[in-house]
């Protein structure tokens, strides 16, 4: 149970599995190249932007959202959405709007309102 130091200047390969018990700090990238999910318990805090290829899915749907700072997706600041945003429950807007195209109100029950 002491520490193990790697000092050399070339990549250096481990097999079989590595069990990290207690914080470690990585100084450059965190490549996960295998084809199965990968597990990771905890929180996963990063202080820099962090950069997914594929969709992020969060699966826990008994984190609703019931204010701007709860539910199981919270962002401090502002989103940019470069494509379509779909909500499937309310949406609920605590200041003003602008909207730069038409918008189509669809009501089940009264029809549709076109602006």
């Amino acid at each position: 149970n002491s520490s193990l130091d790697v000092n050399n200047g070339s990549p250096t390969s481990l097999s079989g599995t590595l069990t990290v018990t207690k914080e470690t700090t990585l100084n450059s990238s965190l490549s996960v190249m295998n084809v199965s999910p990968t597990l990771l318990t905890g929180t996963l805090q990063t202080d820099k932007d962090a950069t997914f290829k594929e969709k992020v899915l969060l699966d826990n749907a008994s984190h609703g959202s019931q204010s701007p700072s709860t539910g199981a997706l919270v962002v401090a600041g502002g989103v940019g959405i470069g494509e379509n945003l779909n909500v499937g429950g309310m949406a609920h807007v605590g200041s003003s709007s602008t909207f730069g195209g038409v918008m189509t109100i669809t009501d089940q029950t009264r029809g549709t309102v076109r602006v």
